[in-house]
């Protein structure tokens, strides 16, 4: 199962490929039973499947038949090919950068020191303690079980107001329901699982293995810049605040974060255009037609949740798409719905989550309805309610 996962099945989609491996095709409410996953899951489940290219359905009540792993997983499996060439090329570069270190130069700037994992652990402890300026890091579970063992040098760094930052795998939910104890900003997204990179003052690099627990130093520092640059940055701004992946983690979305998660810089000003040329009733139609082919795209439990469930998910992903341009706040008591944004809207702001989540409302028969609009100087406020009467 846990392969499975790795390929990017959820643990109901993974349970039902299973199970139509061994019982050849089936109707979707045998195959839950066979399977054992909840009835109402198995839909979504399905669709998801259907959506990877792993599932054909067919016929009314619906059926399924599992197709091919190799063609479902063809696109999954040239993506790692690139990823591994891309690797491939850039460790070629860094050679040749680090043979053009070496020329002219003494030859132990271009050495590497390899640790034992029992050694590895003290060097990274002995690299903090003597970092001046800045520690970026990326980290799984056991390369932040390896930071919290260094807290008293990471509150120092924090202190002295050193750029100190981190990314924790969404993966490894453990650490941060327990408290992380490390007093440093982390943000929560995608890493190199089984890998751990610690950038120090830009100029040198520590790699751990977690499954082994091996290092391999490198003070090369064109090297460390390259790689703060090209794979830190990155996965650091498409992290998420640690506290918005905690309210993420309880209301049961956190492993789904990848595809939640969406790339704002490209779709930003299609939605900016869209949303500031159609009037309020088009937008609602428009509203409803994207969240019934977001249904049958996205494989999430979202969209299985009961009403009062999904609101406090819906505004929790509106916000993250937010992305610091606004923030949201949903009161359950009275089903109050405020978006503050730093930019005015003709209807609604920009956010393609807002647009799903106007049309989840419309198709469930909870419109939301606009009831004022503040348009301070700097500070835009929208507050819109969703229908009583239909939540019972």
């Amino acid at each position: 199962m846990a392969v499975m996962r790795e390929l990017g099945l959820t643990e109901y989609e993974s349970k039902i490929y299973m199970a139509l491996l061994s019982s050849g095709p089936s109707r979707v409410k045998d195959l839950a039973f066979s399977a054992g996953v909840p009835r109402t899951k198995s839909y979504s489940a399905v669709r998801g499947l259907a959506t990877k290219g792993l599932v054909k359905l067919y016929d009314s009540p619906l059926k399924c038949m599992a197709l091919s792993a190799e063609d479902g997983f063809k696109e999954l499996i040239q993506e790692e090919e690139r990823r591994l060439r891309g690797m491939k090329s850039a460790i070629a570069k860094l050679e040749k950068m680090k043979s053009t270190s070496l020329r002219g130069r003494s030859l132990a700037e271009g050495k590497y020191y390899m640790y034992v994992s029992e050694e590895a652990e003290n060097k990274l402890a002995e690299l903090i303690s003597g970092t001046r300026y800045s520690l970026h890091a990326l980290v799984d579970g056991r390369g932040l079980t390896m930071l919290q063992g260094c807290r008293e040098a990471l509150a120092s760094l924090s202190l002295r107001e050193a750029d100190v930052r981190v990314v924790a795998s969404y993966r490894d939910q453990e650490p941060f329901q327990e408290g992380l104890g490390i007093p440093v900003p982390v943000k929560v997204g995608q890493v190199m699982e089984g890998r751990n990179l610690m950038i120090v003052d830009g100029s040198s690099l520590f790699m751990s293995n977690s499954n082994t627990g091996s290092a391999i130093f490198l003070p090369v520092a064109d090297v460390a810049a390259l790689m703060d640059r090209l794979l830190f940055d990155p996965f650091w701004e498409s992290a998420v605040d640690l506290p918005q992946f905690m309210r993420l983690a309880n209301l049961n979305v956190g492993e789904e974060l990848p595809s939640l998660r969406g790339d704002w810089n490209l779709y930003a000003p299609f939605v900016k255009a869209v949303l500031n040329r159609m009037e309020e009733g088009e937008l609602r139609d428009l509203a409803r037609d994207f969240y019934d082919q977001l249904v049958g795209s996205l494989s999430t439990q979202l969209f299985a949740m009961s009403p009062d469930a999904a609101l406090p998910t819906w505004c929790e992903l509106i916000s993250l798409s937010l992305e610091g341009r606004g923030k949201v706040r949903y009161d359950g008591l009275t089903k109050m719905l405020t978006i503050e944004v730093s930019e005015p809207s003709k209807v609604f702001p920009e956010s393609l989550w807002l647009l799903a989540f106007v049309g989840y409302l419309e198709r469930s028969g909870m419109p939301l309805r606009v009831i004022q609009r503040l348009d301070g100087r700097e500070t835009h406020i929208l507050q819109a309610k969703v229908s009583l009467s239909s939540l019972g």
